[in-house]
């Protein structure tokens, strides 16, 4: 109950400022007709309770209206991950995590975005914390993976990208990446064939496959905006010099 009206407060101090003197006025209105009712003299009690009652209404309807908009912390998140705001999901789902509230889904979405801002000891923490409650299926250690390629430990990386791959398409084209980091053509040509072979991949990653494997010369577009920002963000590293280079063809 307390946590609901928190809730409703938060929502009313973004009511538009009318709305807010009409939540104000239905309040009052009640406060005055509940001591009518209680203090006036009785001819007055029958109008107060119709006064009394039609407050509790209009405030009610507001409330209504003020919850209709609300979204919870997961929701509010999902959308900032989904228009690329990395630090305002991490700072939503890390709340979470502190409470103690955050599922393995919010978790996991945690470890890419904290990976996205380039905080990547903290990505590799989470990561490793979800692969140690369930080793077998995890997906953390695609965010391992990516984390271990990120900073140069390809070893480490090939280990979590070939867990990663068995149930993931865009973890083999990620594979790709990594042999041809390593010099491993050939086996990166392999990885990129069954990605695209499989049909699950993500836009971004078939696009990227298709391009390393010269199949495709299409123009950046969608699937390889993600790649150009991905190289923006990580330019220091071989790995963002060699999604710079394959994206410049």
């Amino acid at each position: 109950m307390w946590g609901l009206g928190q809730r409703i407060w938060r929502a009313f101090r973004r009511w538009e400022r009318p709305i807010q003197w009409a939540g104000m006025l239905a309040f009052f209105l009640w406060v005055a007709a509940v001591a009518a009712v209680s203090l006036g003299p009785r001819e007055l009690r029958a109008p107060a309770w119709i006064a009394a009652f039609g407050a509790v209404v209009a405030f009610q309807l507001l409330v209504m209206w003020s919850l209709r908009g609300m979204q919870t912390t997961p929701s509010l998140a999902w959308g900032a991950f989904r228009r690329g705001e990395y630090e305002e999901c991490r700072q939503l789902l890390a709340g979470l995590q502190a409470a103690g509230e955050a599922n393995r889904d919010q978790r996991l979405l945690l470890a890419f975005c904290t990976k996205q801002l380039g905080r990547l000891q903290e990505s590799e923490a989470l990561a490793r914390q979800l692969i140690a409650e369930d080793a077998e299926k995890s997906p953390a250690w695609r965010i391992l993976g990516l984390v271990l390629m990120i900073e140069g430990r390809w070893e480490e990386a090939t280990q979590a990208l070939e867990r990663a791959s068995q149930s993931h398409a865009d973890s083999l084209v990620e594979l790709g990446l990594l042999r041809l980091l390593k010099n491993e053509e050939e086996q990166a040509r392999d990885h990129l064939q069954r990605a695209l072979q499989l049909e699950r991949c993500s836009a971004s990653h078939a696009w990227l496959a298709k391009r390393i494997l010269a199949e495709e010369d299409a123009p950046i577009g969608e699937g390889g905006e993600y790649w150009r920002e991905e190289a923006a963000r990580f330019a220091d590293s071989a790995y963002g010099h060699l999604l710079a280079r394959l994206i410049a063809g």
